[in-house]
Order: C-alpha cells, then structure tokens, then sequence
C-alpha cells in the first residue's frame, strides 16, 4: 500500500500550484494523480487507506517521496490526528506555504468572486471579511460533520475561511506538536517569485533529495480570469475596513508569533504601516 510521506499543507493562494509543478519534474517525486485527493479532510476518509493508495497512488514508481498537496489540510482541526494515523509510520514532512495574509485573502476572495458561481462569494471585499470576521473561529471545523454541512462540492465552504486560512502559526503548531518541528518547512511566497531555485533547493535538502537542475520556473495560475493584483497590504487596508479590522484583531498576534518560529521580522518584510 502506497501512501505519502510529504504533504504540501497550503495555504491556498500562496503558490501550491507552482510549487506543485516544480517538484512534479522532480524524479524522486511521485505526486497523487490529483493535486488535491481530498482523501484526509473528507468524508472519503471512511473508504480506508487502501482505497486511497489505489486511486490516487496506482502511478507510483518508486520515487522517495510521495506527496498529497491538499491546501485545506492547514486549517482543518481534524486532519493532523488522521494523517497521524494513516501515515504516522513513515515520519511524513510537510511544507507550509506563507503569503501576507491580507493579500492572500484578497486573492482567495477574488478567485471566488470572479471564478465561481454567481452568489458563492459576497460582492464585495469589505463584505465578505465582515461576514467572515463574524463567523471567525481559530479552529473551525473542528469535526468532520461540520466541515461536511458547510461542503460545497468545490473544494471550499459557504461559510468563507478567507481569515482563518492566513493564520499560519496558529494552524502549524498542530503539525509541529504532532510530528516535531524538525519535520515542518516554511516557505515563503515572496522568496519563491524572488529566489525559486534557492527555494526549490532548500525545500529537496528539507526531504533529503538532490537538487533538482532542470525545472522550468513557470508560475502556474489557477484563475481564468483577470486578477486586480492588489498593491500591498497596507494600500488593501487603506481601501477596505474590514481587512484593517482583521489585521488588527487577528492577524497581527499570528505574524508577530510567526516572526518570532521562523526568525524572520515579517512586519518588515510585508512593510506594514504600524
């Protein structure tokens, strides 16, 4: 039975689909036939291991590593304790992707907005941080059956996770208590788009593998739509209160303990007017 040692845990709109794509050149990397199986944060968990190795593992070759690169699993409460059990014996690794969390928010409400159906996403920015701040919870979903209520069939909930998915440290202690710090990797958005092949070869040293000389760094984008790329976060918070009111509330006191476990002074980097 085939099951994976390496998880891309997210978070969405950070660059998973690139990184994705970069390690698929990979020739110790074997990738699930879907990015995202789905398989841990679901309902299809109840199929067993067997039926995810078979479906979503058949191509396997031998390669060292296998990956699942399913962005919802860094917010879901419930997912660290099954990856625990399912995978726990092969001391699986995982990589953290990490965006400004006010532009990766409005990047996810953007691919909803225009991308999906009509009605999915609030209209506006404003309004829809507004109605997340107002169902916000550090660990929602924390059981399966409220993640399922709130399923929609693409891969994310009505009830948005625009905030939450942005609290990096918050959601990485549960992978870090469960499986040792040692075995989580944080890489940062901005240094993949500045410093991909310093990032890809940091990432092979973190899972034991060469590097990788012939990749071809091409960001891959999701959208089919035109993207309105913001112009940093404080201009976003100059523009829409609601993403003050969460910076200010919530994101702040993660970014500031995020500084703190990855040795970086992020309010710096994301250069925020404070």
């Amino acid at each position: 039975m085939i099951l994976p040692n390496t998880f891309l845990l997210g978070a969405a709109k950070c660059g998973t689909t690139s990184l994705t794509h970069w390690l698929s050149h990979h020739p110790d990397v074997c990738i699930a036939k879907d990015k995202e199986p789905l398989y841990f944060n679901t309902n299809q968990y109840a199929n067993g291991d067997k039926w995810y190795s078979d479906n979503y593992y058949q191509h396997y070759q031998g390669e060292k590593i296998i990956m699942d690169n399913t962005t919802m699993h860094l917010m879901i409460p419930f997912v660290a304790p099954r990856i625990l059990k399912s995978c726990g014996h092969v001391n699986p690794k995982f990589i953290i992707l990490v965006r400004e969390p006010v532009e990766r928010a409005y990047s996810h409400w953007w691919m909803h907005h225009k991308w999906y159906s009509p009605g999915y996403a609030r209209e506006t920015f404003n309004e829809a941080l507004d109605y997340n701040f107002s169902n916000f919870s550090y660990d929602k979903f924390k059981y399966e059956h409220e993640r399922m209520l709130a399923f929609d069939g693409r891969y994310d909930s009505y009830i948005p996770t625009y905030i939450e998915q942005g609290l990096y440290w918050h959601h990485s202690q549960r992978y870090i208590k469960t499986f040792g710090q040692h075995n989580v990797s944080f890489v940062f958005t901005k240094d993949m788009i500045d410093n991909p092949k310093e990032v890809l070869n940091t990432i092979c040293s973190f899972l034991e593998i060469p590097n990788n000389k012939q990749v071809c760094f091409i960001k891959k984008k999701v959208s089919k739509f035109p993207y309105e790329e913001p112009n940093g976060a404080n201009s976003l918070m100059n523009k829409y209160r609601s993403a003050k009111k969460a910076f200010d509330n919530i994101w702040l006191r993660d970014i500031i303990r995020l500084s703190d476990l990855t040795g970086r002074d992020l309010i710096h980097e994301w250069e925020y007017n404070l």
